[in-house]
């Protein structure tokens, strides 16, 4: 069937989400859904298009604020009665569409995100990110950006099982109203010529190792696929424990700054992924009494 690997892929993606309770299985509404004919035929989508958003899983629009990416990037919510196809066409949030009839977009970039598209054409995905890698390029003066954008524009199943890949392995965490990754090596090393930018490192690593309490619950980050990853996960173990290692963790950052406690201390006393991780131990020797 055309755009199958787009529809199971999606689908999959929201269930992961739903799994690692960032989002309840409520807010996945699967197809078919309705979409406002008269909003899609204005906003110049072709009927292929428009049929296919009939047969796309969408995110209710009490998520609306929830990043989906890393990067905040959030849903669009084209079944909503409040939401408008206007954007469809526009990536980048401009006055007049930006992209040819056949592609839309399945992604809010929420300033400094991703916008995804999916183009019916050639039935591939392309992550457009305007205040990112593709800072230098405008998307409305491309003939055709799935074919000019070097290769970013990828089949579907390969870009989204691969996002499902990463929150499978807790690459990417879940951890309140947003989703941690681990710093990278280099931007730790460059982080530390100034104090400021380091704490946030802290906070960052502190908040990724929150993966630990997913694995605690039962959640297999070894795993290849949603359903082995998730057999044993038990999701009201998961919630007692998350409120657990909130108040601990809230806790000793409490005492640590009263007492100006070292990034080395604070480690340690927390414990867990945090205290073996190796990019986060970059910071030990850099950072004085005082600074935290």
């Amino acid at each position: 069937m055309p755009h199958e690997p787009l529809i199971t892929n999606l689908t999959l993606f929201y269930q992961t989400l739903a799994a690692l309770q960032h989002i309840s299985p409520s807010n996945i509404l699967l197809p078919p859904n309705q979409i406002s004919l008269t909003a899609a035929h204005d906003a110049g989508l072709c009927s292929e298009a428009i049929d296919l958003l009939h047969r796309l899983p969408h995110l209710s629009s009490d998520v609306s604020s929830l990043p989906i990416l890393p990067d905040g990037t959030q849903a669009v919510f084209y079944t909503s009665e409040d939401e408008c196809l206007e954007w469809s066409r526009t990536p980048t949030y401009q006055d007049s569409p930006e992209i040819a009839s056949s592609a839309f977009v399945l992604t809010n970039p929420n300033i400094y995100g991703t916008s995804l598209i999916y183009d019916t054409l050639s039935r591939k995905l392309l992550p457009w990110e305007a205040w990112g890698k593709h800072v230098d390029f405008e998307i409305a003066e491309m003939e055709n950006p799935f074919e000019e954008c070097d290769g970013d524009a990828k089949p579907a199943d390969e870009i989204l099982k691969s996002w499902i890949g990463n929150f499978i392995t807790l690459a990417w965490v879940p951890f309140g109203d947003q989703i941690v990754v681990e710093p990278d090596e280099d931007e730790v090393r460059d982080a530390m010529r100034d104090v400021d930018v380091m704490v946030q490192y802290q906070a960052q690593f502190i908040q990724w190792s929150f993966r630990d309490v997913y694995m605690a619950a039962g959640w297999d980050a070894t795993a290849e696929d949603l359903e082995t990853a998730s057999k044993d996960f038990d999701i009201v173990e998961f919630a007692r424990m998350q409120a657990e290692w909130l108040n601990e963790t809230e806790e000793v950052l409490n005492v640590a700054y009263e007492q100006q406690w070292p990034w080395q201390k604070i480690r340690m006393e927390l414990g867990g992924e945090l205290a073996e991780n190796q990019r986060a131990r970059l910071l030990d020797a850099v950072i004085g009494d005082g600074y935290q």
